[in-house]
């Protein structure tokens, strides 16, 4: 990350993520906040994403042991900024791209086709981690997903994360990274909010 992009990052507003997904005050707080100039449409996918910003912070803040907060909003060319460790001061600043493959209800696009729409849309190799939130029922094959090599020279890492099957709404999984030798990881993630 250049120095002007940390700097320009280093003064955004950074949100706890468990206090997004367990407060609706501090959820729709932030979502006004953040939307005060935004179009009725990109208010909508904010709305969308500030979860889901949430619980990939908060599910790396598990993986990686340290804390990682983050900035929700479109800005450079990112869904979000992220600082792992904590403080944006000192933190390690990266951005988080979010990927959404809706319920079947919404679209039919596989995980495969989410996975093969990202090549050629990136070139941040150093700091930009893409985060594909699943939000259908039902097992996935990760066996059977083929990760493009090109890939690996565009974006930094890529995580596929979402609910564990059951009544248990706090119990997730984050599959990553896959540009590399990925591994499923259980994230124990409390939340009042849908993932939509």
């Amino acid at each position: 990350m250049t120095t002007e992009r940390r700097n320009e990052a280093s003064k955004f507003e950074y949100l706890d993520p468990l206090e997004i997904l367990t407060d609706l005050d501090a959820y729709r707080r932030a979502v006004n906040t953040v939307s005060e100039n935004l179009s009725a449409h990109d208010r909508k996918k904010l709305v969308e994403e500030i979860p889901q910003a949430a619980v990939f912070s908060a599910g790396m803040s598990q993986l990686w042991r340290r804390p990682v907060i983050f900035s929700p909003g479109e800005r450079l060319g990112s869904d979000a900024v992220l600082a792992i460790g904590g403080d944006p001061d000192c933190a390690m600043l990266a951005y988080l791209q979010l990927k959404l493959q809706p319920e079947l209800e919404r679209s039919t696009v596989s995980l495969q086709e989410l996975i093969d729409r990202l090549v050629g849309k990136y070139s941040d190799p150093e700091s930009l981690y893409v985060g594909i939130a699943v939000n259908r029922p039902g097992e996935i094959d990760f066996e059977q997903l083929v990760i493009p090599a090109a890939l690996k020279d565009q974006i930094l890492e890529l995580w596929i994360f979402g609910r564990l099957a059951g009544d248990d709404r706090s119990r997730w999984y984050f599959r990553g990274n896959l540009l590399e030798d990925p591994r499923t990881w259980p994230a124990t993630i409390p939340d009042v909010l849908p993932l939509e």
